[in-house]
């Protein structure tokens, strides 16, 4: 604190002044981040889930080994919950609080008569608290990501949504076994319904005359690359490989008679545990048996990223050919080298790839849009985000167009050709709900990843 005085000449005025700051700084370390019901909700880690000792991974009909020569148990697959939990992995949690505070004070006082005085001043004061805390994990991600793929949560939103809500029309669910388990109850309750999962069998116009899709199926990206392999590349020699979840086993079960269809030798296919710690086994196998290229099917970026590994590490120079997740910010994570990206092709979407270094006119202007928004591309595909504004901007314009009655929802939309899309041109038909073209499915170079998007992959006309 600093005071000072003056007085007037005539010793009736005097001024003064007072200043004054204080700080302090407090350090709090805590436990790192828990998970609670109390807090967090009632949080289910699916069968799928390679960290749920009661799922795939650890079970088997027959008791069998897992390929490191650990058991498995015996049983059905189930689901499990989560009530609390410490991520004891995780870095310890610390807070640094910093307090300011700065106070001034000025002004006059002085004599009037006798024993009368006056006093004029002006206050100043500010508070200042800043709050910074280390270590803290995102745990909405986290949560979304173990809690993902529960179909009776879906079973249940939906219920709600064509009981109660009575809505004119969903889109979603956006996860495959979610839409397997909604689809049929959607039907019944005779709600339009927009796709965007890729498995085949969620369109059928005489089970689900109110279902539509705006993604390609899974027999479309299969073909895609498929195409690309043999038509493209003039590959004769393929390995197929995937994991032993119900999407890799239907994706190889699928695709192999398709190559064998294009008259491709396919020298090896095998379902591995997505969980193998150890796939160099399995890729001398293939290299033995004369591949000239790898195709994998799985959406788990750890056992993409070993396949893209032990490839490198092998120093087998053979393009790997697969699946969207290929491309993934996960699967670049969990490389061990930058160069191990290198001749992989995934899955992706013309009108969302860079064609000769640019995109599209239209998706130019769409990704200045997100960019404009702070959209965080790091670990965000631009297809992705583009499939969603897809699909609020076809459902807008039905309504706008045929209002919100079911009937009339539907005959608008039986009759949309080449609606020009960011994500894709959808056509749809009386007799065809699929509505995404073949020729929209292409494959990119993923080590090209710039603003979630890629560089078409080589080889293909422009």
């Amino acid at each position: 604190m600093s005071c000072s005085e003056s007085k007037s000449s005539a010793d009736r005025i005097t001024a003064f002044v007072d200043a004054s700051l204080y700080q302090s700084q407090g350090v709090t370390y805590r436990e790192p981040d828990g998970i609670t019901q109390s807090t967090d909700g009632f949080i289910i880690v699916p069968v799928t889930n390679p960290y749920n000792p009661f799922g795939n991974r650890f079970w088997s009909t027959t008791g069998a080994p897992n390929t490191d020569g650990t058991p498995r148990l015996t049983g059905t697959p189930s689901a499990v919950s989560i009530t609390n939990k410490r991520l004891t992995d995780l870095a310890t949690r610390t807070d640094w609080v910093d307090n300011s505070v700065y106070r001034g004070v000025a002004g006059l006082r002085g004599k009037l008569t006798g024993s009368w005085n006056w006093e004029a001043a002006g206050l100043w004061s500010v508070s200042r608290v800043i709050e910074n805390e280390e270590g803290p994990t995102r745990k909405s991600l986290l949560i979304a990501a173990i809690n993902q793929s529960d179909p009776t949560k879906a079973v249940n939103a939906v219920a709600e949504l064509t009981q109660r809500a009575k809505v004119a029309m969903i889109f979603g669910p956006v996860n495959s076994g979610e839409a397997l388990a909604a689809t049929p109850l959607i039907a019944r309750d005779k709600v339009p319904m927009l796709h965007p999962c890729w498995v085949d069998s969620l369109i059928d116009v005489k089970k689900y005359p109110m279902a539509y899709r705006q993604a390609p199926t899974n027999t479309q990206v299969g073909a895609g690359a498929n195409y690309y392999v043999v038509d493209v590349l003039k590959l004769k020699k393929v390995a197929v490989i995937s994991d032993t979840t119900g999407y890799g086993t239907d994706s190889a079960n699928t695709y192999v008679p398709m190559l064998k269809a294009k008259g491709v030798e396919v020298v090896y296919t095998n379902h591995i545990d997505a969980a193998n710690p150890d796939l160099k086994p399995e890729l001398l196998r293939m290299q033995a048996a004369g591949a000239q290229v790898i195709m994998p099917w799985s959406v788990n970026a750890g056992f993409l990223s070993r396949i893209c590994n032990t490839r490198g590490n092998m120093g087998w120079d053979v393009p790997i050919v697969g699946q969207t997740t290929l491309g993934s910010g996960q699967t670049k994570a969990l490389l061990e080298k930058p160069e191990y990206w290198n001749k992989v092709y995934s899955n992706n979407f013309r009108k969302c790839c860079y064609i000769n270094g640019k995109f599209l006119p239209k998706t130019e202007e769409y990704l200045q849009r997100l960019k404009a928004a702070k959209i965080d591309f790091a670990d965000t595909l631009l297809w992705w985000v583009a499939m969603g504004w897809d699909g609020a901007h076809v459902m807008a314009e039905t309504f706008k167009n045929a209002g919100t009655k079911n009937d009339d929802i539907v005959a608008y939309m039986n009759k949309i050709t080449k609606w020009p899309g960011i994500y894709g041109t959808v056509t749809w038909t009386p007799e065809q709900h699929n509505g995404f073209p073949d020729q929209e499915v292409v494959m990119c170079a993923v080590n090209s990843l710039k603003d979630g998007a890629f560089d078409l992959a080589p080889g293909y006309s422009v």
